[in-house]
């Protein structure tokens, strides 16, 4: 059978490609790993995690991955072409940067969940805001972990 020196070479990059990527795993997906961080009870209570295995540390900045699961369904607003609109959300998953010296916190983009936990909405933020992280609220206890406990486990590790 005569096979064309274009596909051979395909074939041939194809192979090269799948044996350099079995052996650096350069598109390794690591599995969530939701760590609890607290339990709010004002309003709608809310259950939060942080992901563990997406916690990105820049210098004073951190940017990581949190899941919030209401108690009962939540009316998060969300901009359309139409304008503002709301969705009934029983999970919100964020993506969010801490300052650890300015004890700031911003987020960045989120994903919203339906009451049987699909998927059904997400946004980057454009301009995303910079807010001051208030004493005794979910972000303050998630302050507390990013920036205080998991920079004391890193240098008890060391």
């Amino acid at each position: 059978m005569h096979i064309p020196i274009t596909i051979k070479r395909y074939l041939g990059f194809s192979l090269i490609v799948f044996l350099c990527s079995a052996c650096t795993n350069v598109f390794e997906y690591k599995e969530n790993k939701w760590k609890y961080i607290t339990r709010s009870t004002a309003g709608n209570p809310k259950t939060v995690y942080v992901d563990e295995n997406r916690v990105t540390r820049k210098g004073d900045s951190v940017q990581v991955w949190t899941k919030m699961v209401f108690q009962d369904l939540e009316a998060i607003p969300f901009e359309s072409k139409e304008g503002t609109a709301v969705l009934m959300t029983k999970r919100m998953d964020t993506s969010v940067s801490y300052d650890c010296v300015r004890k700031t916190s911003t987020l960045m983009s989120y994903q919203l969940y339906d009451k049987n936990d699909k998927f059904i909405y997400n946004q980057w933020l454009n301009h995303p805001q910079v807010e001051n992280i208030e004493r005794g609220s979910v972000d303050e206890e998630m302050y507390l972990y990013i920036c205080v406990a998991q920079r004391k486990e890193t240098a008890n590790k060391n």
